[in-house]
């Protein structure tokens, strides 16, 4: 074990005493494993430490863990000088009579946060007395938190509870400050990003209210209402936490609604924050990238209604009966207000095909929805996608590392939280995300589409509202031109060489993976366990996640494998395999490649939350991963974005009565310009995005000005005033060839990008000066 950079004795805060949760657990576990004799104070199971934290963990208040632990380590030059070795054992070596000691005194201090992401100005800290490890507890005088928001260092007594206030959002550092009796200090730190929120839902100064209590504002201007369904799927019925923001000040009157059910939730940003990936606030202040559109200034004059999935994983259709009585209740109380405006239901992402379902099975059930406008925004109709690789990447994790001895491990997500691997082979086995994934991995690294089958052929038998006017908008990019990387390039790749605590440091912030004890449980090789003793260590890394090659072809996408060497007490050489996989892709389509919707890849790994529009990494995200890395030989690379959404799919082509092939998911789609016959498109009106300079497949559920002031007019005029959106005759090179200046008579043509047959020509001429 070497944990001396992860515990600053000077004040010196360096990536590499940077602690998160999954750091945290990795040297938590290292010192669990590496003992030589039971009964270590306070040292628990993995098991039992998972489930210490996860007992304490609630909505509103961060429970930080910490660790502060005195331990020997044998010295690097304890043979010959300290131990003598005979006949392959070890022995206590003696000088004079005199016991030569061959370990070094160390100690190690460590804290960190559940979570990495926290969206709310305000919130409640505390360390509890059971998460708090030590076998030194009469050495620690006193633990200081500096939460980096100019308050200072805050004493911070065991089970004591702090509020931290923060003026705005950002990232921020804590700085954990242990004072030793003997008047040593040691530092560790960890960063946080706070994100600007309307307060938690349950919160002591905002209780939610239900639907029979009376409306209660608070003073952001927000009702929060809690929501149970009473329609069952499978003998069941969902919740959901709604947020109404009222389009007159306060005045709790709803009488002109716009109901938006939001999209998938991941629930990996933990119980902390209540509503999890996506909220009102999220909804009404997104970014916008070219900052010339905001969605609030639009829609100012609607009652805003939006729905908080409680169990965003759950079937597709129990949410959307859910959705069914929301609506329901929406039209009794604005009945009640004396209004007869009809809804609008905007579904976002997976709240799109909700949103469909749920309109169309009311009418076929001859239930009231009173709704006339229904908005897809970049739903997946056809189904979604995670490229394959990472789809391998992830079961390979699940595969080797769950069903271990240690337990689950954690790694960090960036500014956007931190998981487990067990959380995340969770949200991969979720029925709803099986349901939405057009081409899943099973457990088995099989594939498997029955489930989003069964999913597609229900939704197709619903088919579409008829009592509405539907649209679409699709963030694929106008032009068909696909996403930013090539046929079969890597996604993710990382290889190298690097020593055993440069591995710790790696794998550790990926896997929360301990040391080379841990190692030896997780990869059920026990010759890993003498990795303890002293010895140099070297692992090799070589994993490669790719994009699907050319549709039709077959190629290598995935594959992962970790090798060791060590030189074991000084004179003997082991080398083993200790995983290796191999995958070709399994499908003919090329999904990451085409056109769509973009989402942020491997969010939880490379913090690509907010990516630049060019996907370079912000500051925090080169940071972290030099901390991850250090000096090791080490090639690490990811590309920031994949194709999540294709266009064919958010815009339904076919009806999903059509097997699309590749010229399908190639072609640019307009509504100046409709396919017809078995390629028609099922909406009214719709747009994809488009940008000066035609590249860009926007990020997924994203406005800019030309798909927001489009979506404006479908809100605020009348809907025979249809706004056709169509720059495709900009989507080439076409250029007008001629003299800039006309006197008398000139030549003038177009090149054949514009194709010149079907080129009309007009001249702005208003003196009437050019016949």
């Amino acid at each position: 074990m070497e944990f001396t950079d992860l515990a600053s004795y000077n004040g010196t805060l360096t990536n590499q005493n940077y602690v998160h949760k999954g750091t945290f657990t990795s040297i938590y576990n290292t010192l669990l494993m590496a003992r030589v004799k039971t009964g270590v104070t306070s040292l628990v199971s993995p098991t039992v430490f998972k489930q210490n934290w996860n007992s304490r963990r609630k909505q509103d208040t961060i429970m930080l863990s910490g660790l502060y632990y005195k331990y020997s380590q044998f010295k690097d030059n304890a043979h010959p000088n300290y131990i003598t070795v005979s006949n392959n054992k070890l022995y206590d070596k003696y000088v004079n009579g005199v016991w030569q000691n061959p370990y070094n005194t160390k100690q190690v201090f460590a804290m960190a946060s559940p979570i990495l992401k926290y969206k709310g100005l305000s919130v409640n800290v505390q360390v509890p007395h059971a998460l708090w490890y030590t076998n030194q507890a009469s050495a620690v005088q006193s633990i200081e938190i500096d939460f980096g928001n100019s308050a200072g260092y805050i004493n911070m007594p065991l089970g004591s509870t702090f509020n931290v206030q923060y003026a705005q959002e950002g990232i921020y550092n804590w700085t954990y400050k242990l004072t030793l009796t003997n008047n040593q200090v040691l530092y560790s730190h960890s960063k946080i990003n706070i994100e600007g929120q309307l307060p938690p839902s349950n919160n002591q100064n905002y209780l939610n209210r239900t639907i029979n209590e009376p409306c209660s504002v608070n003073e952001f201007g927000i009702d929060q209402v809690d929501f149970v369904g009473t329609q069952t799927y499978l003998g069941t019925a969902n919740t959901a936490t709604i947020e109404i923001d009222y389009r007159e000040d306060n005045d709790c009157n709803l009488t002109r609604p716009l109901i938006v059910a939001e999209g998938f939730d991941s629930g990996l940003l933990g119980v902390e924050n209540g509503l999890g990936d996506n909220d009102y606030n999220g909804f009404i202040n997104r970014d916008i990238p070219d900052g010339g559109f905001q969605l609030g200034n639009e829609i100012t004059d609607y009652d805003i209604i939006y729905v908080n999935w409680d169990n965003s994983r759950d079937h597709l259709q129990r949410n959307a009966l859910l959705l069914e009585d929301i609506i329901q209740w929406v039209n009794t109380v604005k009945a009640a207000n004396g209004s007869t405006e009809p809804n609008v239901v905007l579904g976002q992402s997976m709240g799109g095909v909700i949103a469909r379902y749920a309109l169309a099975d009311m009418e076929q059930r001859s239930l009231t929805h009173d709704t006339s406008l229904y908005i897809s925004h970049d739903a997946p109709h056809q189904g979604a996608n995670i490229p394959l690789s990472i789809q391998y990447f992830a079961r390979h994790l699940a595969d080797q590392f769950i069903s271990t001895p240690l337990g689950d491990y954690s790694f960090s997500m960036g500014n956007d939280g931190s998981a487990s691997i067990e959380e995340i082979n969770n949200l991969f086995n979720a029925v709803g995300t099986q349901q939405l994934l057009t081409n899943y991995i099973n457990p088995n690294f099989g594939l498997d589409n029955s489930v989003h089958s069964a999913w597609q052929a229900d939704l197709l038998l619903k088919g579409y509202p008829t009592q509405t006017r539907n649209i679409a908008i699709s963030n694929g990019n106008h032009c068909a031109i696909t996403q930013d990387y090539n046929y079969n390039a890597s996604l993710f790749l990382m290889y190298g060489d690097a020593r055993t605590g440069v591995l710790t440091d790696l794998l550790g912030s990926f896997l929360g993976i301990a040391d080379d004890i841990a190692l030896a449980v997780v990869f059920d090789e026990a010759a890993l366990i003498l990795g303890v003793l002293p010895g140099s260590s070297k692992f090799s890394l070589d994993f490669n996640a790719k994009a699907l090659p050319i549709a039709g072809t077959n190629a290598n996408i995935y594959k992962g494998k970790v090798t060791y060497t060590k030189k074991l007490l000084w004179f003997l050489n082991i080398t083993l395999t200790l995983t290796n996989r191999s995958y070709n892709n399994p499908v003919n389509l090329s999904f990451d490649k085409y056109a769509g919707g973009r989402y942020e890849f491997l969010n939880g790994i490379s913090n690509i939350n907010t990516p630049d529009d060019d996907g370079d990494l912000t500051q925090f995200q080169a940071d972290l991963i030099s901390a991850l890395i250090g000096s090791a030989n080490i090639t690490f690379d990811i590309e920031p974005t994949f194709g999540f959404v294709p266009t064919p799919s958010a815009l339904d082509v076919g009806s999903g009565n059509a097997n699309l092939n590749n010229q399908d998911y190639l072609k640019s789609y307009t509504a100046a310009n409709l396919p017809t016959g078995s390629r028609s498109i099922p909406f009214d009106n719709f747009t994809t995005s488009h940008q000066p300079n035609n590249s860009i497949n926007e990020r997924h559920i994203s406005f800019n000005t030309r798909n927001g002031n489009w979506l404006a007019t479908e809100l605020n005029t009348d809907p025979t005033d249809t706004d056709i959106f169509d720059c495709t005759k900009f989507c080439s090179d076409a250029e007008i060839i001629g003299e800039d200046y006309l006197c008398t008579t000139g030549l003038y043509s177009v090149t054949n990008d514009a194709n010149p047959s079907f080129t009309n020509w007009t001249v702005n001429d208003p003196n009437n000066l050019v016949t």
